[in-house]
């Protein structure tokens, strides 16, 4: 992190807002990905479940 374009270093990390945090997981279904359908569900679960 910079800060006037010199080095520092980030002593704490505090959340800065109450608002929830949406995240929206978008998948390939065409049919040029078919082939590598399992191969995308188990990535998108293990996205999840991490």
């Amino acid at each position: 992190m910079f800060e006037d374009g010199k080095p520092q270093k980030i002593a704490i990390f505090e959340k800065e807002s109450s608002t929830p945090l949406s995240i929206v997981l978008a998948i390939d279904a065409s049919e040029s990905l078919l082939r590598e359908e399992r191969l995308e569900k188990n990535a998108a679960k293990r996205s999840v479940d991490a």
